[in-house]
């Protein structure tokens, strides 16, 4: 007759065996234990399987084929919700198991391998919103734009006006483009990239943009030592403070993204961090200052004419504004399939005119990388008249 429990003493013995050996310092791996206790409850050892899957868990508890395990050995013993219970950890483990081989593979620019892993996910987790916003990002990357539409679409029916889901709707050509991007939008956006933020710009989209804005505010301002009052608008982590911190008196941020702003204030660089939407801060504030910068924040506006008015009241006489713009060879502005503006130069011109500011200059740079290839863009220097 077998034993399984002598089976799984025989188990832990090959455990030690492979921890003293001085062959192999590796132990039975996770899937030689599942399997074996697959085995097990095949045979009927309930109890002796019980005990190796939970083994397994304390190894690894991220380990779907284990709990499922554990599922099975609760509908073996009757325990139907306790099995259910289990079966769903399961699937969930699973889902976010083929959402990370999604990531991998979206990171490396193999989109249709990343919408294959997230649809895997949403066979086991019909509802998995990682996935479903996946698959909309994947095919958006893939400027199959009416397929992505649709997959937001299915997000949106899930979590009603969710506001990410919504412009990028708006990006897709389904609905009709905004005229800058809603606050919840940018803030929702910002919140939940806080964290890996800074490591995913300067790492694989080789961010340049508040580099390129700190040299062009040191040809500018070559005079300035360290004298300056400046306002960083949209300052995020504080990327473009930290680059023009040498210059500053005053260096004051706002930022709609409360995440951002707790990593901005842990560089110690500004004077103060205000939680805002751009606009309403300058309308508002009675500061003014020699120089305002805006690294990849005026890309959410599409209409620049009020933006640039308020740029022009916190602006000291002589004090210029310098930010960047991804370039657009048509007129006017239009709301692009990353969900960002892109402005024609005439238009930023006439809106710059209109608002009392004079252009200095407008050269086209290299941004970032995205998709794996570069995005240009225009960096502005407008100066308030003295």
């Amino acid at each position: 007759m077998y034993d399984g429990a002598i089976h799984l003493d025989c188990i832990k013995t090959r455990l030690m065996q492979k921890t003293n050996s001085q062959e192999s310092n590796q132990l039975l791996s996770t899937a030689e234990m599942v399997e074996h206790a697959q085995s097990l409850l095949a045979d009927g050892m309930v109890d002796a399987a019980d005990r190796l899957f939970r083994t397994v868990l304390e190894k690894d508890k991220t380990s779907a084929a284990a709990l499922r395990g554990r599922a099975a050995v609760a509908e073996t013993r009757g325990h139907m919700k306790r099995a259910a219970r289990f079966s769903q950890k399961a699937n969930e483990q699973e889902a976010e198991d083929h959402c990370s081989a999604a990531e991998k593979a979206s990171d490396d620019a193999l989109y249709p391998k990343a919408i294959e892993c997230y649809e895997k996910a949403l066979a086991v987790v019909t509802d998995n919103l990682d996935a479903i916003w996946g698959i909309a990002e994947s095919y958006a990357a893939l400027d199959e734009r009416d397929e992505a539409a649709s997959w937001y679409q299915r997000y949106l029916d899930i979590e009603p006006d969710e506001p990410e889901a919504l412009h990028m709707l708006s990006a897709m050509g389904v609905a009709a483009a905004p005229e800058r991007a809603s606050d919840g939008y940018v803030a929702t956006l910002f919140d939940r990239f806080a964290p890996d933020f800074d490591d995913q710009l300067t790492g694989e989209l080789e961010y340049q943009v508040p580099s390129i804005l700190a040299e062009t505010a040191k040809d500018y301002c070559s005079s300035a030592n360290g004298n300056l009052d400046i306002l960083d608008l949209g300052c995020g982590t504080g990327l473009c403070g930290e680059a023009v911190k040498d210059l500053a008196k005053r260096l004051d941020g706002v930022d709609l993204s409360g995440e951002m702003l707790k990593l901005a204030r842990k560089r110690r660089v500004y004077k103060t961090l205000t939680k805002s939407e751009v606009v309403a801060y300058m309308d508002k504030t009675r500061r003014s200052y020699d120089l305002v910068l805006a690294a990849d924040v005026f890309v959410y506006f599409g209409l620049l004419d009020e933006l640039f008015v308020s740029v022009a009241n916190v602006l000291k006489p002589g004090g210029m504004a310098i930010f960047s713009l991804e370039a657009h060879e048509g007129v006017g502005f239009h709301l692009t399939a990353s969900g960002r503006y892109a402005h024609g130069r005439a238009y930023v011109r006439g809106c710059a005119q209109a608002a009392g500011l004079r252009e200095r200059s407008v050269n086209n740079e290299k941004l970032r990388i995205e998709y794996g290839e570069p995005v240009g863009g225009d960096i502005w220097v407008l100066q308030n008249p003295d």
